[in-house]
């Protein structure tokens, strides 16, 4: 079987979609399944996370194929959303044809457009995989694209894919039928504790993320804040570690030079599961996720988890056994469950382990990227064995 990834981003900006892909056309691999990843030349905001030489060493290593395409320089194409140059889109057209079928990380508006007119074309079976929110609260006219356009394109494609428990409801309900829910996998043997006895002297708060609005880097600033204005106590004994880039970088390092106990350590990949090995709790005060593949990482590191009451976390997360849910988005309720962490690893840490526990329990259960491979192999197969003229890969 040959699938070509249809990624409306470079894989060189190292978003979530483009380690999801990048992951993922390895463990393909052992199913016989080669991949083609075509992508623009698009890095949003021109982040580069991941050097083009190792997204090509990653891909040599599974016979990947990799190519980016020049857009035409439009405003749309800044809004996340490329238009191939029409020679680029023939392009396109012609490797598309020796494939068995697409596979489209949707995000942006238009992209499905194009999608489904390489779909017609070459009359090959697509899956739409969401990767982002369906809406947005800041952006009216790409929700009335979707609820119209968008919402009709959808249901043309032959296979959708969600990450979340929200997204599959919300397309049962608009009638997309063959609508599969499956997380984001995690390495479970590269994301693992390295054990369970209490090492650290000091309580360690562990942020992942890019540095984004969206990402809650206002609300952790402030409960940061909150906790060393109000517990010096605590605050000696709490250590604060933030890891990623992004627009709001200028928060980060503000608060390294106001608080004694926090540290900006800035982008890092390679080092990360080593962090997490070092810390006591992740937190994701995120006021969206589609999923939150850190949230995943983290259990898998041992790691108890809290973060908002949203979609993706809402799916990764046992409330009270693996982590904490909080539903109402204050800063100072965020605070406050930090402090009650803090005092559960200091007071009762044979009650803490336990959540260690639970927590890897459950990422190894549910998020293993074994398992995780194995169900998108699945759903590939079928959808080529109930599209119209496809076949049934072996």
């Amino acid at each position: 079987m040959k699938v070509m990834f249809y990624s409306p981003t470079s894989l060189r900006y190292g978003g979530g979609g483009e380690h999801y892909i990048l992951e993922l056309v390895k463990h393909l691999e052992k199913y016989n399944v080669s991949s083609l990843i075509v992508c623009p030349e698009l890095s949003v905001g021109d982040t580069e996370r991941i050097p083009i030489q190792r997204i090509k060493a990653t891909l040599d290593k599974v016979s990947a194929k990799y190519f980016e395409f020049k857009f035409l320089p439009l405003t749309v194409a800044s809004s996340d959303s490329p238009i191939p140059l029409l020679g680029e889109f023939k392009k396109i057209v012609q490797v598309a044809r020796d494939c068995d079928l697409i596979y489209f990380v949707h995000s942006g508006a238009f992209q499905d457009v194009l999608v489904y007119t390489l779909k017609k074309l070459r009359k090959k079976p697509v899956i739409g995989g969401q990767h982002c929110p369906i809406h947005f609260q800041w952006g009216k006219v790409h929700d009335l694209y979707v609820d119209t356009l968008g919402k009709s394109l959808l249901r043309k494609f032959d296979t959708c894919h969600v990450l979340n428990s929200y997204h599959l409801h919300l397309f049962n309900n608009w009638g997309l039928k063959n609508t599969y829910l499956i997380p984001i996998g995690v390495d479970i043997e590269k994301f693992k504790p390295k054990n369970f006895k209490r090492r650290q002297k000091k309580f360690k708060i562990l942020f992942v993320g890019r540095l984004m609005p969206e990402k809650g880097v206002h609300t952790l600033c402030e409960s940061i804040k909150i906790i060393n204005n109000s517990k010096k106590l605590i605050q000696k004994n709490m250590e604060f570690i933030i890891v990623g880039s992004g627009p709001l970088e200028s928060l980060a390092q503000k608060l390294v030079e106001q608080c004694k106990n926090v540290k900006y350590l800035g982008y890092l990949e390679e080092t990360l599961p080593e962090i997490y090995h070092d810390c006591s709790l992740l937190i994701m005060p995120s006021h969206e996720e589609v999923f939150g593949a850190v949230a995943a990482e983290a259990q898998a590191s041992g790691l108890p988890v809290i973060a908002f009451d949203c979609m993706g976390p809402r799916d990764i997360l046992i409330n009270g056994i693996t982590g904490t849910l909080i539903r109402k988005r204050d800063a100072k309720m965020f605070a406050q469950k930090i402090i009650d962490y803090y005092f559960l690893w200091l007071n009762n840490y044979e009650k803490y382990k336990q959540m260690r526990l639970a927590a890897r329990e459950n990422a190894v259960k549910r998020f293993d990227w074994n398992i995780i491979a194995e169900r998108i192999y699945n759903m590939l197969r079928e959808t080529l064995k109930h599209t119209h003229g496809g076949v049934t890969a072996t």
